[in-house]
């Protein structure tokens, strides 16, 4: 994912919470981050689009989201992460539905295969130290526990540091 701290690569496919649930995570985001990012579930991440291949980029995401359809994911407690992405993370419920999206988004776009899946949604990214990230998670506790309706599909550029990111397409869920 990142070659230094803080920086990713490539292009990431996520599921996006909306509604009150997508805004109170995205309060939560702005408040406790330096530079805000969108609250999200990474399907897969590291996808490498070259200008040849952003011609079929459309063609991909609409053919995974007819073969996913639309799904819920089920959000836990707030735990203390280890690493620059997963300072302080929800934990995300590995379903049948969920772990199938992920399998159909590696073969649709040869991404993510062979790296293990850990799905979760971030809340802090950053470099706090361990006693921090255990007093932010507790603070945040189950207050976000619940489930979200997937309704699309989100590409985002995610090549170098989080503020340089940006939405690339997206794609409704049948």
């Amino acid at each position: 994912m990142s070659s230094s701290v803080g920086v990713a690569h490539g292009c990431s496919l996520w599921l996006v919470p909306e509604g009150d649930i997508g805004e109170r995570l995205a309060d939560e985001i702005r408040r406790r981050n330096r530079v805000p990012f969108t609250p999200h579930v990474t399907l897969v991440g590291g996808i490498r689009i070259d200008e040849r291949a952003t011609y079929g980029i459309g063609t991909r995401l609409r053919n995974l989201a007819r073969r996913i359809r639309s799904f819920d994911v089920h959000l836990g407690a707030a735990a203390a992460g280890k690493d620059f992405f997963r300072s302080v993370y929800l934990s995300v419920t590995r379903s049948p539905m969920l772990l199938d999206a992920r399998a159909w988004a590696e073969a649709m776009f040869g991404a993510g295969i062979g790296v293990p899946f850990e799905p979760h949604l971030s809340v802090v990214y950053g470099e706090q130290p361990p006693e921090e990230r255990r007093r932010i998670a507790e603070e945040i506790g189950e207050r976000f526990a619940g489930t979200f309706a997937v309704r699309k599909l989100e590409l985002h550029i995610t090549e170098g540091p989080v503020g340089g990111w940006s939405p690339m397409s997206s794609c409704a869920l049948p």
